[in-house]
């Protein structure tokens, strides 16, 4: 990670208003940096701002010639079909800028449910390599949410979904299912704090979750558990891993 990343995570996380395990997000922030590091280059997405939190835990891994996209309703809360959050725009500009100031940050104040009716998915086919899905937590919503990945992932993308083992957000499971069930490209790798992670690409299947294996092993309770056709390690918390980034020189020179 680089230093404007061990910050948020050692200093910004427990801040910002919202919902991110952080172990979840430093994982988010490893596998960000890792794609660049493996010449996966591609823009950045997530769905379900809020103010923030996890966007944050993926955006300082923005190559120079990358952008990344903010994907909320916003005030329009007539379009937030479950009330699954209720993000400021102008709050969430704002810890932009005290945590990943100058971000090449496209918003787009939209239901993700509307995204294909005006063309974005189309647009961006085959051009987002890490795109995080935290909008509505209906069932139809997850699913479409997870075409709009599909549709956008380069080879080696990383799909992270919010709340998949959520009692209170059963709709999230369920729109899993019914993708993974219809025979999607996207492949389950790993189950982390609160979250599932995919990808495209069964090479790349193999070798995120390696990387998970190797980098967070000692966190992981369970590896291969099936899930539906499929395999995934799971991870559990590890409040060690923030604890060794503040006190890390990064943190002591951001300060």
């Amino acid at each position: 990670m680089n230093k404007r990343s061990v910050h948020y995570l050692a200093l910004g996380l427990s801040v910002i208003e919202g919902w991110l395990s952080p172990t979840t997000a430093h994982i988010m922030a490893t596998l960000a940096h890792q794609q660049t590091s493996d010449g996966i280059a591609g823009n950045l997405a997530e769905i379900g701002i809020h103010h923030g939190k996890s966007f944050l835990a993926i955006a300082n891994a923005v190559a120079p010639t990358e952008k990344i996209f903010a994907i909320d309703v916003f005030e329009d809360q007539h379009k937030n079909v479950d009330q699954s959050g209720h993000g400021l725009r102008q709050t969430f500009l704002d810890n932009v800028n005290s945590y990943a100031p100058g971000l090449p940050v496209v918003v787009i104040q939209e239901s993700s449910l509307d995204l294909f009716a005006i063309g974005w998915p189309q647009q961006h086919a085959h051009s987002i390599r890490f795109f995080s899905i935290d909008g509505s937590h209906t069932r139809n919503a997850t699913l479409n949410d997870l075409k709009i990945a599909a549709h956008t992932a380069t080879e080696g993308a990383i799909i992270a979904v919010d709340d998949i083992l959520s009692s209170h957000w059963l709709g999230v499971i369920s729109g899993v299912f019914d993708y993974l069930s219809s025979g999607g490209d996207l492949i389950p790798f790993a189950i982390v704090p609160n979250k599932m992670l995919l990808t495209k690409g069964q090479r790349f299947h193999d070798r995120w979750k390696k990387y998970i294996r190797d980098h967070y092993g000692r966190s992981i309770s369970k590896r291969d558990v099936p899930f539906l056709d499929y395999f995934v390690d799971v991870v559990e918390e590890d409040p060690t891993l923030i604890a060794e980034l503040i006190g890390s020189p990064a943190v002591k020179v951001m300060r």
